[in-house]
C-alpha cells in the first residue's frame, strides 16, 4: 500500500505588546491639584490710627507722631524724618562789627564769619571763624589774621541755649563772652554774643541753616 505523508501545517500567531499609548494610563503618575482661590494678605496696620501704617509710620504706637507731623521739642522723632529735635549739623554767616581804639585813635570794621552749629542729642558744638583783610595792617594787628568764637555743651536742651563761649584771635589774646541760641524752629538757628571792654567792643549776630540730618 502505497502511505502518502501527512503535512501538517501549524499556523502560530503571535501578539506582542502594543506600541501605541492610545488608552493607557501610567501607573506613576499623579494628578495635579491645583488651588485657584487667589489669597490677598492683609493690609498693613495703623495700631495708633492716625492714618500712617506700620510701615510707613515710625512709631505706630503715638498717633501724634508720623511722616510730616509738627515738630516738637520732646526727645522724639516727631515727623519721622529720622532727626530728634533739632539734631544735626548747621552752617552759615554771621555778621561781625568790632570797634577798638589803638592809640586814642578809634577803627571799626565789619566782616562776614563763617559759622558752623552741630547738635546731637543735646551735644553742642559752636564755631565761627572771621578773617580780616590781609592788606589792613591795623585790623591784623587788633584783631589778628584770624578771629574764632567757639562753644561747646554736653547738656543742651530745649529750643533756646546761652553759654558761655571764647572769642581768641591768633595774635594771642582770648576773652569769654556769652552765646545765645535761639530755634524759631527746628531748621534754622539763631546766633548772637557780644563783647564790650575798655579796648574792644564786638558783637555778630545772623542764621544757620540745617545742612545735614542726623
Amino acid at each position: 500500500m502505497l502511505q502518502v505523508p501527512s503535512i501538517l501545517a501549524v499556523l502560530a500567531c503571535v501578539t506582542g505588546p502594543s506600541d501605541s499609548a492610545e488608552g493607557t494610563t501610567s501607573s506613576d503618575s499623579t494628578p495635579t491639584v491645583v488651588d485657584d482661590t487667589a489669597t490677598t494678605p492683609p493690609p498693613p496696620a495703623d495700631a495708633d490710627a492716625d492714618g500712617w501704617t506700620a510701615d510707613e509710620d515710625c512709631d505706630d504706637a503715638a498717633d501724634d507722631v508720623y511722616p510730616g507731623a509738627p515738630e516738637a521739642w520732646d526727645g522724639r522723632d516727631g515727623d519721622c524724618d529720622g532727626r530728634v529735635d533739632a539734631d544735626g549739623a548747621y552752617a552759615g554767616d554771621l555778621a561781625f562789627s568790632a570797634r577798638a581804639i589803638y592809640k586814642g585813635v578809634p577803627y571799626t570794621y565789619a566782616l562776614t564769619c563763617p559759622t558752623t552749629l552741630s547738635r546731637v542729642g543735646g551735644v553742642l558744638g559752636f564755631e565761627m571763624v572771621c578773617a580780616p583783610d590781609p592788606g589792613d595792617p591795623t585790623a591784623l594787628l587788633l584783631l589778628g589774621e584770624r578771629l574764632a568764637l567757639t562753644a561747646g555743651d554736653d547738656l543742651m536742651g530745649g529750643d533756646t541755649w546761652a553759654g558761655d563761649a571764647t572769642l581768641a584771635s591768633s595774635s594771642g589774646w582770648s576773652a569769654p563772652v556769652e552765646l545765645l541760641l535761639l530755634w524759631p524752629d527746628l531748621d534754622h538757628a539763631e546766633a548772637s554774643w557780644r563783647l564790650d571792654t575798655t579796648s574792644l567792643d564786638a558783637s555778630a549776630s545772623g542764621t544757620v541753616t540745617v545742612t545735614m540730618s542726623r
